[in-house]
């Protein structure tokens, strides 16, 4: 991955933006849920989600492209040992989940 758009994911996901926080709080996630950021990229969300969820909750990264999972595992190591946060590629068009598996 090109290291300006690391550098740009990784001020995003350590100072997000208002707009982004707020849209995130909108979403009424509560611990225990399950959630999936589709098209999450390198993560610069994930950890947003995931204050909302834990105890007992997990927020489910889905992209295409797996070099930006990896990043993505790079920036929430804690998080994705324990299992609050999991990495998982997919398409938007085919998503690997069965109906109402996710809240």
């Amino acid at each position: 991955m090109d290291e300006r758009l690391r550098a740009r994911y990784e001020r995003e996901s350590r100072r997000p933006r208002t707009s982004v926080i707020a849209a995130i709080e909108s979403l009424g996630l509560r611990p225990g849920m399950r959630m999936a950021d589709v098209g999450c990229g390198p993560g610069a969300h994930l950890g947003l989600f995931a204050r909302h969820l834990e105890p007992g909750g997990e927020a489910i990264g889905v992209d295409l492209d797996e070099d930006r999972l990896v990043v993505a595992g790079e920036f929430h190591p804690d998080l994705v040992a324990r299992g609050i946060v999991r990495l998982q590629p997919g398409d938007i068009a085919r998503l690997p989940f069965d109906d109402g598996e996710l809240d």
